[in-house]
């Protein structure tokens, strides 16, 4: 998680680009959010977040004669702006 902060901070940092977004999946959801506040927390309010959610559909290909699973898995997408 340390390393994501440090590469999140160093392209928000970087002039390039305005905006960053940070998507989680499944057991990523919390690690997503945690790490989309803390930036936030840590801007000074030079940054906000917008997320919004989703179900992904996830196909377990099959192997040795098996069948394919299909499932689904929630989603987090949030969207860091600069402003």
């Amino acid at each position: 998680m340390v390393s994501l902060k440090a590469r999140a901070t160093k392209v928000l940092r970087s002039g390039r680009w305005s905006e960053l977004h940070v998507h989680g999946l499944g057991a990523a959801l919390g690690p997503a959010i945690v790490l989309a506040a803390t930036l936030v927390q840590e801007s000074g309010g030079r940054l906000t977040a917008s997320a919004t959610t989703s179900t992904e559909l996830l196909v377990d290909h099959a192997s040795d004669g098996e069948e394919s699973r299909i499932r689904h898995n929630s989603a987090i997408h949030i969207r860091l702006t600069k402003g």
